[in-house]
């Protein structure tokens, strides 16, 4: 992609296949299309209509190729808290609490037991995600 911008500059349009894809280079036009207001918006979508990612069911989620401005406000707003400071402290926070619960229970479980313990760590980092999600995102998961 460097070599396209060095020889054609910071905005261009390149033809795959019969679809007509533009190409930005530049952080300033790049801010543009991410306006946090949708009033201000003159880009509500980011990809014209595709057949593709409708067959798939993937035309109205996240922010890019979502065609539906009612979902990408609400996934908008759910990008931009993910990137405040409170948001990373608190991630940290419950990371750390879910460490120190699941370490505690991994020594007592030791303690208290004559074998081995075994513990699968692709279904606890599965299962350690999933608190994550619910304490950050949802907040209802109590702790003693």
């Amino acid at each position: 992609m460097k070599w396209l911008n060095e020889s054609y500059g910071d905005l261009f349009e390149l033809y795959i296949a019969n679809n007509r894809a533009i190409h930005i280079c530049k952080a300033e036009y790049v801010e543009k299309l991410f306006i946090y207001s949708s009033k201000d918006n003159k880009f509500p979508h980011r990809f014209g209509h595709s057949e593709g990612l409708k067959e798939l069911g993937n035309n109205d989620l996240g922010l890019l190729a979502n065609t539906n401005l009612e979902n990408w406000k609400s996934s908008r707003l759910f990008f931009n808290s993910m990137f405040l400071p409170s948001y990373s402290e608190r991630a940290y926070d419950v990371a750390y609490k879910l460490w120190k619960e699941m370490e505690h229970i991994w020594l007592s479980n030791y303690n208290n037991s004559k074998h081995v313990l075994e513990i699968d760590m692709t279904e606890w980092i599965r299962r350690f995600s999933a608190c994550m999600i619910f304490d950050l995102n949802l907040g209802v998961l109590k702790r003693p």
